[in-house]
């Protein structure tokens, strides 16, 4: 019989383990508040996967989202701590969308609608747009997209297959060498691509691949 996952901390140094959820079914996808005060996961202890949130503490396990199929799922926080972005199917089976609602569960809007997969959104580290993985170019081959953060046009940032080990991408901001931060910041993703080209860091800001080893 598998074992359902659960939520953890632990310290940097890797002492110090915390099992912060108790439930028998799975309990996935921990994203921290951006003041480390909270963390948002999914959970399908209710029947179906859905998005929660808990004190870091792992008091309080609230459920942020109550929708059919994959009601909600891959939290992610905003830079600011208000809102939180998440994939769901719950309009059509089998097929997830971006969404977004406030970081209490109010004002949950659907933010793609394509009749492919859009999943695994994060937000660029300003908070202007959000990033996302999308087979709407070809089936189950994942490319990167982004869009502004209240929706609207979406744009493929690169056009290489990340079909193997496509993760959540991950904002990064640099900066333009006297510390001011870039009016767009560069987006960067270390995607694993095979066994024996471990890395590839993947510049979403300029559409090119490098290898490069994570930070």
């Amino acid at each position: 019989m598998a074992l359902a996952s659960v939520v953890y901390t632990v310290k940097s140094d890797g002492t110090d383990q915390v099992r912060l959820t108790i439930s028998p079914a799975e309990d996935a996808d921990p994203a921290w508040s951006p003041d480390g005060t909270k963390i948002a996961f999914t959970s399908a202890r209710t029947g179906r996967r859905q998005a929660w949130v808990m004190n870091a503490d792992g008091s309080s396990q609230t459920q942020l989202t109550n929708a059919a199929n994959i009601g909600g799922e891959n939290p992610s926080w905003s830079p600011n701590g208000r809102t939180i972005v998440f994939d769901s199917d719950r309009d059509e089976a089998g097929n997830l969308d971006v969404w977004v609602m406030n970081a209490d569960g109010s004002a949950q809007k659907r933010l793609t609608d394509s009749p492919a997969l859009d999943a695994l959104p994060s937000y660029s580290p300003n908070g202007g747009f959000i990033v996302f993985a999308s087979d709407r170019t070809a089936k189950d081959n994942r490319e990167f997209f982004r869009m502004m953060a209240n929706g609207g046009a979406q744009e493929r940032l690169f056009r290489r297959s990340a079909t193997v080990g496509t993760r959540r991408p991950i904002g990064a901001p640099t900066g333009d060498g006297g510390g001011a931060s870039c009016a767009e910041p560069r987006l960067t993703r270390v995607v694993p691509r095979s066994r024996d080209d471990p890395c590839r860091r993947i510049d979403h800001a300029e559409g090119r691949c490098s290898s490069g080893q994570p930070p």
